[in-house]
Parts: C-alpha cells; sequence; structure tokens
C-alpha cells in the first residue's frame, strides 16, 4: 500500500474499513467473541462477570473524574477487570487446568480481545437491569 500520497481523511477511511472486514458475529473480531462467549459461557462464571459489573459500576460512583461519567468510569474499570481477569487465568490456572486451556486456544490472540467492548456489554446490561428494577 502506498501510504504517501493518501490524505489523513483517506488513511482512516481505509482503517475503517479493515476493522469492518474482522467483525464477527456483531463483535469487533472473533477474538473479542469467543472471549466474551466464555465469558458468558455457564452460570458460575456469568455471575462472577455480574459481579465484577457490578463491583466496576460501585467504584465508578465513588470516583469522581471531571472527563468521565460513571458509566464510562465502570467500563474502563470492568475493561481492566476483565483484562486481568484473562492474564491470571493464563498466568495460574492454565497449566493447571485442560478446560483453561481450551479456552485460551479457543480465544486465540489475547492481544486483540477488545476488552473495553465485553466491558461495554457486560456494564450496559447491568445499567439495563438496573433501571426495569426501579421501573416495577
Amino acid at each position: 500500500m502506498e501510504y504517501d500520497n493518501k490524505s489523513k481523511e483517506e488513511l482512516i477511511a481505509e482503517l475503517n474499513q479493515i476493522d469492518q472486514a474482522e467483525e464477527f458475529n456483531g463483535w469487533k473480531n472473533r477474538e473479542t467473541w469467543a472471549f466474551n462467549l466464555w465469558m458468558s459461557n455457564d452460570q458460575g462464571t456469568c455471575e462472577m462477570v455480574e459481579e465484577m459489573a457490578k463491583e466496576a459500576y460501585a467504584e465508578a460512583v465513588v470516583t469522581e473524574d471531571k472527563y468521565l461519567t460513571t458509566e464510562e468510569l465502570a467500563r474502563f474499570n470492568m475493561s481492566e477487570k476483565l483484562k486481568d481477569y484473562l492474564e491470571m487465568l493464563q498466568e495460574e490456572i492454565a497449566p493447571e487446568s485442560k478446560e483453561v486451556r481450551m479456552m485460551l486456544d479457543d480465544i486465540g490472540s489475547s492481544w486483540r480481545i477488545d476488552y473495553r467492548e465485553v466491558a461495554e456489554h457486560h456494564i450496559d446490561d447491568l445499567i439495563r437491569e438496573n433501571e426495569a428494577e426501579q421501573e416495577l
């Protein structure tokens, strides 16, 4: 590809096309989709992720940030929790657990996971659930 003769707008459009071409089942890429699927795959893991989302939101509520809304901060907190959780699985549990190794193999390249997208999905679910409860 020749980049020297392209404008900034042309380069951004080209990168957006590449990103869109990688979408998988409505997610940014296959790795992000697979990670979220594994995090939502069984009741125990799903409940753990729900607790992580509640904790991330609670931390955001008590943290003042002049640049981020509570929801944005909760999404950021959640993305960090998800990344830390996967790193812990890779380092501590994978050597001992066949199922965790299978999960990591299925996900593939963990550096390609868009933790922000997965976090947004779970935080937004939590917000919708809270709003529905308040309406009752």
